[in-house]
């Protein structure tokens, strides 16, 4: 397992000139017409969510980060056997998506690279086998993830992109993965 400090990683994004124009920290509420009958939700600001915790659950003044955490196991090569990485990345809800899903933008760092080593798995049932394997993506998981969970109730002082400190509270908010990860995520047996 090789990672980063979570907390570190957001602190950059966070302060990143880059984002400046393209960060929103309070919840926003955006309508179709002026009658305010028809809500549109296309950013992770603008779902209730975010303005629930800030109304109900933190202080006032208080700036919710959204986090958001994907994966994806790849294969690097077949020709000298079979390699493979499995690297979790992490960016910033706050950041506006059409930003943060650009690879040019450098809006999705590079928080940890998971085992991919093969463990020997003859002396174990597949059930077992299957067991493991989930424990150590979990334990991994947590390992990684563990230095968020005092801020995100307690909050932590991060600075963003003008100089201004900001009361943070950084929250999961999506795990981004496809279909076989999102089994090993939730906990779920594939297939």
């Amino acid at each position: 397992l090789y990672w980063r400090d979570p907390l570190e990683v957001i602190a950059e994004l966070l302060s990143d000139p880059t984002y400046a124009t393209h960060m929103t920290f309070a919840p926003v509420q955006h309508y179709a017409d002026d009658e305010h009958t028809t809500r549109l939700y296309n950013e992770l600001p603008s779902g209730d969510w975010i303005s629930l915790l800030s109304k109900m659950l933190l202080p006032d003044g208080a700036t919710v980060l959204p986090i958001i955490i994907s994966s994806d196991k790849t294969e690097l090569t077949s020709f000298t056997g079979k390699r493979s990485c499995y690297p979790v990345y992490i960016t910033l809800g706050n950041i506006a998506k059409h930003v943060r899903r650009q690879p040019s933008m450098r809006a999705q760092r590079l928080l940890a690279y998971l085992p991919t080593g093969k463990v020997d798995e003859s002396a174990l049932s597949v059930a077992k086998a299957r067991k493991l394997r989930a424990s150590l993506f979990h334990h991994c998981m947590r390992i990684v993830c563990a230095p968020l969970f005092g801020p995100a109730q307690d909050g932590v002082h991060l600075a963003d992109s003008h100089g201004a400190v900001r009361q943070c509270h950084p929250i999961l908010a999506a795990y981004v993965a496809d279909y076989p990860e999102q089994c090993q995520v939730t906990c779920v047996r594939y297939g």
